[in-house]
């Protein structure tokens, strides 16, 4: 896993969980998941599409993490991760393909950051 450059340890972090389709554990809390997200940042209206572009838009450096299976998203991420204020992490399934994973800088296993909560 790859460290933020230092621009974006305070920046500020979006976090888009598609809890659809990367749901939470059985026998985990959603308050659990989320303490591990923000545990592995530090260490390392509308619909979801018109967030993403509200926070893509924005010109502040910021933070972007994104939790899906959903590989439709991957040009999108690429692009973002190409703008110099955007960090763009994501966690997915053991099952995605190389072209998903490569859209963002600091990826996980979804199933890691669960780990140890069940």
């Amino acid at each position: 896993m790859e460290m933020a450059e230092a621009k974006f340890e305070e920046a500020a972090t979006w976090v888009c969980w598609d809890i659809e389709n990367c749901p939470i554990p059985n026998g985990c809390k959603a308050e659990e998941i989320s303490q591990k997200i923000s545990s592995a940042l530090r260490s390392s209206s509308l619909h979801i599409f018109d967030k993403l572009l509200d926070w893509a838009y924005n010109p502040d450096t910021s933070n972007l993490m994104f939790i899906s299976r959903d590989e439709s998203f991957s040009s999108y991420l690429s692009e973002w991760q190409m703008d110099r204020n955007k960090n763009v992490l994501l966690a997915h399934p053991p099952n995605a393909s190389d072209s998903f994973v490569a859209s963002a800088k600091t990826t996980w296993l979804w199933n890691s950051l669960c780990r140890n909560l069940i």
